[in-house]
């Protein structure tokens, strides 16, 4: 049996809070004790403890007792510089409480907290890449995302080397999430979870914070993702955009169920001839790679130029129903 996840402190409501946010994140919660009174601390604390979330009040009878991880719950903005645990502020979300609490955990090796799935369709990799405009693929991927998070946990990854937008807030991102590949940590779906941004049943990590993280990701991180992704996360479907094209993304696009291709319907005498040469011209690059199987999982969609009503996103990728066929 494992030890004890505990959670203490004096308000009541605040350690059930936590308790319903670990829930919430899928995380098994059943060898979970919440504590409120100091005495009773105490006598857990007699025996092995795997976590122990706690007001800071108590870090002074910590010492001496077996916890694999500590971590104390500050009022102040800022820990103790003098205290041997990590610390973190009280006063910010439960989300974000617990996702940095778990990021310590996760950094000592701890892996009492495990992810647990439950039943539902086969979950899905699907990666956005365009030989054409950058534009118009992240649009699309965003949007395909946000339809697909209407009704099913959905994970949306920008394996983009320069972004307009970049949501630097210190919870980490791709970079991190790269690191972790880097790695082969484990955990990674725990991971993705600390991390992300999350909008309903839409999750999304922030950017690289440089060009060249996304660039030197290898074919065998891609693997690994896709396998955690699929084996150890709770997203059922996760769309990965993908803003550059080399030896490693033809084999992400191999690992994948499905390789979406958004490309602009051009105006003009030539414009339709010149996507398609931009098309062949990738096909050609993935045979060159060894692998003519990803153009059986290659779905063509056409973006219309000009005023695209990305709000609806169910209009903009009816296409691929009717594509798939």
């Amino acid at each position: 049996m494992k030890e004890p996840i505990v959670i203490y402190d004096r308000e009541a409501g605040y350690a059930r809070g936590l308790l319903l946010q670990m829930e919430r994140m899928h995380f098994p919660v059943s060898e979970c004790i919440v504590l409120t009174k100091k005495e009773l601390l105490r006598k857990i604390l007699k025996r092995p403890v795997e976590l122990l979330i706690a007001n800071a009040e108590v870090q002074d009878l910590l010492p001496g007792h077996e916890i694999r991880c500590a971590v104390l719950l500050t009022e102040g903005s800022v820990a103790r510089e003098e205290s041997a645990y990590p610390a973190v502020y009280k006063y910010q979300s439960m989300e974000t409480v617990m996702s940095e609490v778990l990021s310590i955990y996760a950094e000592v090796g701890g892996d009492a907290i495990t992810l647990q799935y439950t039943g539902g369709s086969p979950k899905q990799v699907l990666v956005v890449y365009s030989p054409s405009s950058g534009l118009s693929r992240s649009m699309f991927a965003m949007a395909l995302a946000k339809e697909y998070a209407k009704t099913r946990e959905t994970l949306y990854l920008p394996f983009e080397a320069f972004t307009a937008d970049q949501l630097v807030d210190g919870r980490g991102g791709m970079s991190d999430l790269i690191y972790y590949l880097r790695e082969q940590s484990g955990q990674i779906g725990l991971r993705i979870q600390m991390m992300a941004h999350r909008e309903g049943f839409l999750s999304y990590l922030s950017p690289v914070g440089h060009y060249l993280d996304v660039n030197e990701a290898t074919g065998r991180e891609f693997r690994y993702l896709v396998q955690e992704l699929k084996e150890n996360s709770p997203y059922e479907i996760c769309v990965l955009e993908v803003g550059y094209f080399n030896h490693h993304v033809a084999q992400l696009m191999n690992y994948a169920d499905q390789v979406y291709l958004p490309y602009p319907e051009m105006e003009g005498p030539d414009g339709p001839e010149e996507g398609d040469r931009r098309i062949q011209a990738f096909q050609r690059a993935l045979l060159t790679e060894g692998l003519p199987q990803v153009m059986s999982k290659i779905t063509r969609i056409p973006i219309p130029v000009g005023e695209v009503d990305w709000s609806r996103a169910e209009k903009v990728i009816r296409c691929i129903h009717d594509g798939d066929g």
